[in-house]
């Protein structure tokens, strides 16, 4: 059991997350399926408000996952000609920017993460990681374990 203090709900990929402090885990914020909790009851300990941090560091991530030391990184992404209208259309992300409209080249700003990488793959040969080297390089590497696996 642990002693949760709830801060925010948030959907993402048809599931909601209860994000709040726990208290269990050294006051880190975590992350719950709410689908996955099993009960509920009053622990009885004072609620701990949050620092206005959590918001503002979900604003910066696809998906759910946070890393708290990670940093914001402009992340370039060039679509094929079939892709790139429904990128266009269906923003990635809310700091979504054109680059360079001929090229079909995107640019967010986010903080890398597995939901960022599992949103790369979904658009298979469609798209190429530009930049960070760091984020391309770790979709390389996926890729190649897939090939390893057929």
């Amino acid at each position: 059991a642990w002693t949760i203090h709830p801060y925010l709900i948030k959907q993402h990929n048809n599931r909601w997350f209860l994000f709040g402090k726990n208290a269990s885990k050294g006051g880190v914020i975590s992350n719950l399926p709410l689908d996955r909790i099993e009960g509920i009851t009053d622990s009885g300990v004072p609620y701990e408000e949050e620092d206005g941090k959590l918001q503002q560091m979900l604003d910066n991530i696809i998906g759910v996952t946070i890393d708290w030391n990670a940093e914001i990184q402009d992340v370039q992404l060039q679509f094929s000609e079939k892709r790139f209208p429904y990128v266009l259309t269906k923003s990635l992300h809310k700091t979504q920017t054109v680059i360079n409209e001929e090229e079909r080249i995107i640019q967010i700003q986010v903080i890398p993460n597995k939901e960022l990488e599992s949103l790369v793959l979904h658009f298979g040969n469609d798209v190429e990681i530009l930049s960070p080297k760091a984020l391309r390089d770790q979709i390389k590497e996926k890729i190649q374990e897939m090939i390893k696996r057929y």
